[in-house]
């Protein structure tokens, strides 16, 4: 039995690259869907990470115009392909076009009943990360716990690619805005934190990490009030 019944995943464009990947994953979600309703917020870094652009002297409200563009190619590309592997998905986005359909929350919650619903577009305003839009879709559609699927297994209390850093297991909001732990952007946590909104960080680089932390395995950093 899975641990939580409606969960929104933030998925790093990181992974979106591969159509082997996304198979993969689609595999693991036509598993635990069986029991979790399911909503996955796309990146877009795989194609164009709009705070770099801004950081080479780009107006910053186009760069991130640009980043969420990016992470509606994701949503096309993903909604296409776990379509073919017989898991009905829509694609809803906060920038509205041809291919993907409006996001509105009360749509979004009536589709995950019954699909598997892809969100892109970011919150659909500059100056927010997708870390943000994904906490604030988590809070919107009422989900359990939004789980940030990344390439790092968990919150450090450093970079573990640099240093030796000490992995916690379970860490606060308060302690993550207190160090200034670069896990997502400070807005993002503070609204977490405001709404007591769960959040699990877990590695993706391996789809089956996704159905692990559902069935209850202590894998990756579960984010809360409480730390014990």
């Amino acid at each position: 039995m899975n641990t939580y019944k409606s969960v929104l995943l933030k998925l790093s464009g990181r992974f979106l690259n591969s159509r082997e990947y996304i198979k993969n994953l689609a595999e693991v979600v036509k598993e635990v869907k069986r029991e979790t309703s399911m909503a996955i917020l796309v990146g877009g870094g795989n194609i164009l990470r709009g705070r770099d652009f801004a950081s080479k002297g780009r107006m910053r409200m186009t760069a991130d115009l640009m980043g969420m563009y990016a992470t509606v190619i994701n949503g096309i590309f993903i909604t296409e392909i776990f379509n073919e592997t017989g898991i009905d998905t829509v694609h809803l986005s906060s920038l509205r076009g041809k291919y993907a359909e409006p996001y509105e929350p009360a749509i979004a919650m009536e589709y995950m009943g019954k699909k598997v619903v892809i969100l892109s577009g970011g919150t659909g305003s500059p100056f927010f990360s997708t870390d943000t839009a994904a906490v604030l879709r988590g809070c919107e559609l009422g989900v359990d716990v939004v789980i940030k699927g990344t390439d790092v297994d968990g919150v450090y209390s450093g970079d573990p690619k640099l240093n030796q850093a000490e992995k916690f297991s379970k860490i606060t909001y308060k302690e993550i805005v207190s160090r200034e732990l670069k896990v997502m952007d400070l807005t993002a946590t503070a609204l977490a934190w405001e709404f007591s909104l769960p959040i699990v960080v877990i590695n993706m680089e391996k789809p089956e990490n996704l159905k692990r932390v559902l069935k209850g395995e202590n894998i990756g950093t579960f984010i809360g009030r409480e730390n014990g």
